[in-house]
């Protein structure tokens, strides 16, 4: 990582402990390869290929055409929150409340982070399992507060246990952040993972913020469960979610977020102040989304499988990288078989050499180092011409990347 930056005049010190995205760098040094005119196939990006299914835009294309385009209330179109609780009980078993636990967002990173200008003050703390999302470790710097890494045992699927959250927390933890399924592992989070996190929770009287936003992209046997369907965790947890996986709707900037009542209440204070409302004519196009499922998004997901299976059978035939088989989402977490492999000179002489962009594991926290994330998010020819590109350079790359 770069030492902190120079900051320009009025520029608080704590935004030079924002490091700019490795993702970010990725992208840029791609974007200028492919303005040269050279071929670049990205498995680096996390957001679907493809495009927004046809309903969900006449939805939203309907809504502007009859002039649906002001304020809604700042918890979102009532309609919309109706769907949103529906859903919930029909895949989560919840018993949700749509005019006091519901709130529309302008995606699942904007709800997050409104939820912790809600909760938190300078010097408490956040727990997160590591790997972990980047902006995980982020969101609570301008706040003045820590986040402290929990970590995920490889071995046991990436799972949570007891003694590892008991080891991060302090008088000063307030919240404790879960993504499942995962970012960047792709794995999901078991019974026993959610247990343990609910008695540690109750324990120390902890919020729990758990970011759903891949639940509707998993892979059987695997089945999703919220930490707020378990007993005593519906009143500590708020699930976050979005409609940009599932539904390809990356840029329409719709999440959303379920509380308890009295808590939703105060993160509406906030949200109206940082946001007003989500983008109105998109929460049709959401409204929509949900009428819809699962029908809608069903083809997608055979199609991830479909190239989740074909990543696998390449890479598991190859001595250079351990990949271990996601439960969700669309990553693959592949760890290079180099002992100190510096997994960001890796990543950049991939794309220098074969013109493929990969994202290096040290993006995702300390623990990711040594590893790559792949995204499948594209097509079954471009996955499989990258991979293979990938490990007939693997073997002759020079050892100058060892740390």
């Amino acid at each position: 990582m770069d030492s902190l930056r120079q900051l320009p005049p009025f520029a608080s010190p704590r935004i030079a402990r924002l490091q700019p995205s490795l993702i970010r760098k990725v992208m840029v040094k791609s974007a200028a390869m492919e303005a040269a005119g050279r071929e670049v196939i990205n498995l680096g990006i996390g957001r679907p290929d493809f495009d927004t299914p046809r309903p969900i835009k006449e939805a939203a294309i309907k809504a502007l055409e009859q002039g649906r385009v002001h304020y809604t209330m700042a918890r979102g179109l009532i309609e919309l929150r109706e769907a949103i609780a529906q859903d919930a009980q029909d895949r989560l078993g919840l018993a949700v409340d749509p005019e006091e636990e519901v709130i529309v967002t302008s995606g699942s990173s904007n709800a997050i982070m409104t939820v912790l200008l809600t909760v938190l003050e300078p010097g408490d703390e956040i727990l997160a399992p590591e790997p972990l999302y980047l902006f995980y470790s982020d969101w609570g710097e301008p706040l003045g507060v820590s986040t402290v890494s929990v970590p995920l045992d490889p071995d046991q699927g990436f799972q949570i246990t007891e003694e590892a959250l008991r080891a991060g927390v302090s008088d000063r933890t307030k919240v404790v952040i879960l993504n499942s399924p995962h970012n960047p592992t792709g794995s999901g989070l078991d019974r026993a993972s959610l247990e343990a996190v609910a008695k540690v929770a109750q324990e120390h009287d902890l919020l729990v913020i758990s970011d759903e936003v891949y639940d509707k992209i998993i892979y059987p046997p695997f089945t999703h469960l919220s930490p707020a369907a378990l007993p005593g965790m519906k009143e500590r947890t708020v699930v976050v979610n979005s409609f940009s996986k599932p539904y390809a709707m990356d840029g329409w900037r719709i999440g959303y977020l379920i509380a308890p009542a009295g808590l939703a209440e105060e993160i509406e204070n906030c949200h109206h102040r940082n946001a007003m409302c989500a983008n109105t004519f998109a929460q049709y196009g959401a409204l929509e989304a949900l009428r819809m499922s699962p029908e809608i998004f069903r083809p997608m997901l055979e199609e991830y499988r479909a190239r989740r299976d074909l990543a696998l059978d390449l890479l598991g035939r190859s001595d250079q990288v351990t990949v271990h088989p996601p439960q969700g989402a669309f990553y693959l977490w592949v760890r290079l078989e180099r002992p100190g492999a510096d997994d960001l000179a890796v990543t950049e002489e991939l794309l220098d050499k074969t013109g493929v962009a990969v994202t290096p594991g040290i993006t995702f926290g300390p623990r990711g180092g040594g590893h790559l994330r792949l995204s499948y998010a594209t097509s079954l020819e471009n996955l499989e011409k990258g991979i293979k590109a990938i490990l007939e350079v693997l073997p002759l790359m020079g050892r100058a990347e060892t740390k």
